[in-house]
């Protein structure tokens, strides 16, 4: 919300909020800018689109095993029946905004598709109560927040971005980057992509750079970390260097835990011309382009780098 201030943008603007999955890591916060925009619609990933999954969420959310994004969830449902809106529950082609159709950008959900649904909503409960499902899993599916993540197309005019949240590949062709290309594809290639789970390899998918995608795509990635623990890799950033020169990074891994491994320092090193002995801060890639503009408009803040 400070960041919307800095804009001079009201918070009765934002019209709406789109919770990806459950996981800490982009759910937390997320109460806050619900709760400070009195307008804002809020979807969720199908995988909760049930009463009884809905009251387990919110007996549960204190548990350790779905961790601390899942308390932020139940917050977000508390506010949301306060006001008595409905929620909209994101799945595989559904128009998430706006409703009704209108001149507004349009986003669809991509994902989770209803194979992995069932799959998603299988691991959250055995996290939550450490006991194994009984049903045998019959493919590698992911499964857990990111087999419900909801991957959205974000559409004005003939300008396309493809948000790939934490979606990530499956051995199951009816889940995953596959489902997507299977059922989902937009019929515009996407010029802009938030590139899905931390650029991972487990995220990689050729159809979103041939398909989903346009050539030479604005690619953004964000970071993550947890011990040694890192992404993205090196190799990943050289793998996506492959897809795009347009590829950018919002923060570089953090090194306050990690400080010694080789990998991480030629990483920082090649990036920032220096070896950084802790977390650098934070940073965020502006990418902006109006109607009549033939490309974004890049713009870097605190540590964000073009890779």
């Amino acid at each position: 919300m400070s960041y919307f201030r800095d804009l001079g943008v009201e918070s009765s603007a934002v019209r709406f909020a789109l919770v990806t999955h459950w996981d800490d890591d982009h759910i937390r916060g997320i109460a806050d800018v619900v709760e400070a925009a009195p307008s804002c619609a809020v979807a969720v990933s199908a995988a909760l689109h049930k009463r009884e999954i809905l009251a387990f969420v919110i007996e549960n959310s204190g548990l350790g095993g779905v961790g601390s994004g899942v308390s932020e969830l139940r917050d977000v449902l508390r506010i949301v029946h306060e006001r008595g809106t409905p929620l909209l529950w994101a799945k595989v082609n559904t128009m998430l905004h706006p409703l009704p159709p209108g001149l507004a950008p349009e986003i669809v959900a991509l994902s989770p598709s209803d194979d992995a649904l069932g799959r998603s909503l299988e691991a959250l409960i055995e996290d939550a109560t450490g006991l194994e499902g009984s049903v045998p899993r019959r493919f590698r599916a992911p499964e857990g927040p990111n087999g419900a993540s909801v991957a959205v197309s974000v559409k004005k005019g003939g300008i396309v971005m493809l948000l790939g949240a934490d979606l990530e590949t499956s051995a199951n062709p009816d889940a995953g980057w596959d489902a997507v290309l299977k059922y989902a594809a937009p019929a515009t290639a996407a010029s802009m992509v938030k590139v899905p789970h931390h650029a991972s390899a487990g995220a990689d998918h050729d159809g979103i750079w041939e398909t989903l995608a346009e050539p030479q795509p604005v690619a953004i990635i964000t970071p993550w970390s947890r011990g040694r623990k890192f992404l993205p890799t090196e190799a990943d950033l050289v793998r996506l260097s492959g897809v795009s020169d347009k590829v950018y990074l919002t923060a570089v891994p953090s090194l306050a835990r990690i400080k010694k491994d080789p990998a991480v320092n030629k990483l920082i090193q090649r990036l920032h011309g220096e070896k950084v002995e802790e977390l650098r801060g934070w940073g965020h890639v502006r990418a902006r382009r109006r109607p009549d503009e033939a490309e974004w408009r890049v713009e870097l803040d605190g540590d964000a780098v073009h890779v």
